[in-house]
């Protein structure tokens, strides 16, 4: 609460107000009045300094955005120049790893909250473009059914998720529904037992022990993901493709820059 001095100028008080006997056992009210001008000015000094932070490092993830925009941009633009077909599947391939990314930046930017990322923004975003990528006349049709638990997490951990999903994504695409006229990709997120859980599955052609084991980049960065979340990672080969993923939530801080790819 706010006093006043003699010339009326405002002070910020705090009032503690305690009940003690007197003399005589008859219940007496003690108010102490203490001046909180100086720690009233430190509070104020430590939220502006806050809001300052907070708007430096909105406008650092905005920065970071537009700038893998333009990494974007460029390779794309590589990609008319080129007609071998290896390079262009390269070149698309590491357009896509970089959206992922950009799209992390573009929902800290828009967030309120630096500290927490919507996996299911996320995953429905990153589904949705790469889903607009391999549409086509002579492409299979794919359903995406989504079922995604409103769970939000880290950015040292929101990164290797959104790059995962984004290759289990794009190799399903690409490679599930050859010979097939359409096709369903299932994704399912969901917490339970202190664990996030992530089920991607397609009922597409499945692939051979030989591929898997052969060490294709998308298989090896998969596998890298999993194992920067610390994640359980288990891949099925029943009526299609099932990737399946369990890991715990964690608050470690520090920048992303310091994982492996």
């Amino acid at each position: 609460m706010d006093a006043s001095k003699k010339d009326g100028t405002p002070v910020p008080v705090e009032v503690a107000i305690t009940v003690l006997p007197d003399e005589e056992g008859r219940e007496q009210l003690y108010v102490v009045w203490r001046d909180i001008s100086a720690r009233r000015k430190a509070e104020q000094k430590l939220m502006e300094s806050l809001r300052e932070k907070e708007a430096l490092l909105s406008e650092i993830h905005h920065r970071v955005k537009n700038n893998l925009a333009v990494i974007s941009g460029l390779m794309q633009l590589q990609i008319y120049t080129t007609e071998d077909e290896k390079v262009d599947g390269i070149l698309n391939s590491s357009i896509n790893r970089i959206k992922s990314m950009a799209l992390i930046h573009e929902q800290l930017y828009q967030s309120e909250n630096f500290s927490n990322i919507s996996l299911k923004e996320n995953i429905l975003k990153q589904a949705e473009s790469i889903k607009d990528v391999f549409i086509a006349d002579d492409t299979p049709s794919v359903k995406l059914n989504l079922e995604l638990e409103d769970i939000s997490i880290g950015i040292n951990q929101a990164m290797p998720v959104g790059l995962l999903v984004n290759e289990i994504l794009i190799n399903a695409f690409k490679h599930a529904f050859k010979g097939k006229d359409k096709g369903e990709i299932s994704v399912h997120l969901f917490e339970e037992n202190s664990r996030i859980h992530l089920k991607i599955a397609d009922n597409g052609v499945g692939f051979e022990p030989a591929e898997e084991e052969s060490g294709s980049l998308g298989t090896t960065l998969i596998k890298t993901f999993a194992d920067q979340l610390e994640a359980n990672l288990a891949m099925e080969n029943s009526q299609g493709t099932t990737y399946k993923m369990s890991f715990k939530r964690s608050e470690v801080k520090g920048s992303v820059a310091s994982y492996n790819i």
